[in-house]
């Protein structure tokens, strides 16, 4: 087998993937698998980026006044904790003020449709992710 070229990156998907395993034998339940999906993630990616960053499910609630509601649920947000509030905060669901907080955001998939993008553009483009930069709309297929 040839070395992998990000040993690291296949560390995190061995352990990822044996946990959807481990989990897989004990429940089919759709929902609850894609919740674990969620919170397994952010507990990875908390174990290796920089305390600066954060991630958590939720929403933004963007500053601007003519914007007077948060954006629809997203299934990880990425944020700087260190230079921004949290508006709400309950463990790994929070709603975070302010777009410019936000370092990236991952809507999870189970299957990747083109019915799938479709769903995720148009979240994009909702009033309140408007002033998040493209570049931090993320879009990842999960197997």
């Amino acid at each position: 087998m040839q070395p992998s070229i990000f040993p690291m990156a296949d560390t995190l998907r061995e352990e990822f993937n044996n946990q959807m395993d481990q989990l897989r034998r004990l429940i089919t339940h759709a929902p609850s698998l894609g919740r674990f999906v969620e919170i397994s993630l952010i507990s990875l990616m908390r174990k290796y980026f920089p305390s600066s960053v954060d991630f958590c499910t939720g929403f933004i609630y963007p500053m601007n006044p003519g914007i007077q509601e948060a954006s629809p649920q997203l299934d990880i947000i990425c944020y700087d904790r260190l230079n921004f509030p949290v508006a709400f905060d309950i463990g790994e669901f929070k709603v975070v003020l302010l777009p410019k907080a936000v370092k990236g955001i991952i809507e999870l998939k189970s299957t990747l449709t083109k019915a799938a993008i479709r769903q995720v553009m148009r979240l994009s483009e909702s009033p309140s992710l408007r002033e998040v930069p493209l570049a931090k709309k993320i879009n990842r297929e999960n197997k």
